[in-house]
Formats: structure tokens, C-alpha cells, sequence
């Protein structure tokens, strides 16, 4: 009985720490040109990075993620695990697993996120947000749990992708 009921504690805590907290703000650029313009050169510049934005027809959101673990930031240098986690995640605000759990990771990180596209007269904004999401498990104690979770974004990888799609769209006027 006592150990169903740890059983049952445990398979709870697994769940709860699997779970995302609510997502972080996205990055916001406006753009003189307009939405269509913005999707197109967009979706253009994500294939560039390892990247596929869908937009479904007529919607103003976008869609946004990776194709495998080979991916490039806006300087086209391949973004490693380590890079993921060290430089792009916001760490500092992401759930914490309690003490006696470990995480342990068995797939790369993959970025998922979603651009919306606001007209605005012949112009447009676009608010973008990444989280970077992997699997693995959830180690508590010598207990091992199948689970998932993910990285908010701290911002830099949205603010040079939007940079980069800003300079595609200066160059093609």
C-alpha cells in the first residue's frame, strides 16, 4: 500500500515538473513594408537557419520551427545543446525541478515558436517568440519517468533573427 501511494506521489510530482510555465514576452519589430512582404521574406530567412515557418492562409499567425538539430543563429553559426542552454534559454526564470529530481536529457533542443503579423496601414508589426523544447526523463531519486519540457527564450536569438529579417527586407527595396 505505502509503496502505491509513493508510487502515485511520485508519477504526480513527474507530471507537475514536465509542465511549462507561462510563456514569456515576445520580441516586437515594426516593418514599413507590408505583412505579406514581411511572411514571405520571413519564411525565406528561417529555411536559410534550419528553420520552417508555416502560415496557414489568411491567418496572421505564423508558426515557427526547427527542421533536426541543425540549426544556425543569425550569424550562421550552428547552435550546439550547449548554446541552447547557455546563451539563448532564460534560465533564470524557468521552473526549477525539486530536490532528488534530475533531468535527463535524451533528445536536442529544437526551437518551436510563432510569429503574429498585425498590419498596421501599408506597414507591418511582428511579435515573435521561441521556446526551445527537448525530451528525456525525469530521474527522481532511482525512478525514472518519461517527460518533456522546454526553455523560454531570453530574447537575444528573437531580436538577431528579427535584425536579420529586417536587413533582408532593406536589401530587396
Amino acid at each position: 500500500m505505502r509503496l502505491g501511494i509513493s508510487v502515485t506521489l511520485l508519477l504526480a510530482l513527474s507530471a507537475r515538473i514536465g509542465t511549462s510555465q507561462d510563456p514569456q514576452p515576445s520580441e516586437r519589430r515594426h516593418f514599413d513594408v507590408s505583412c505579406g512582404d514581411v511572411a514571405g521574406t520571413a519564411s525565406t530567412y528561417f529555411k536559410k537557419h534550419g528553420m520552417f515557418m508555416y502560415q496557414a492562409p489568411g491567418s496572421r499567425e505564423a508558426a515557427v520551427y526547427g527542421l533536426g538539430k541543425l540549426w544556425t543563429d543569425a550569424a550562421d553559426n550552428h547552435i550546439s545543446d550547449f548554446k541552447v542552454y547557455w546563451t539563448y534559454s532564460n534560465c533564470k526564470d524557468s521552473e526549477k525541478v525539486p530536490f532528488g529530481v534530475w533531468r535527463m536529457r535524451l533528445e536536442h533542443y529544437a526551437p518551436r515558436g510563432e510569429m503574429k503579423l498585425i498590419p498596421d496601414g501599408s506597414a507591418c508589426s511582428a511579435e515573435f517568440h521561441l521556446s526551445f523544447q527537448t525530451s528525456g526523463a525525469n530521474v527522481i531519486v532511482i525512478l525514472v519517468l518519461d517527460s518533456s519540457w522546454q526553455f523560454e527564450n531570453n530574447g537575444r536569438m528573437e531580436r538577431a533573427y528579427l535584425d536579420g529579417i529586417s536587413a533582408e527586407l532593406s536589401r530587396g527595396k
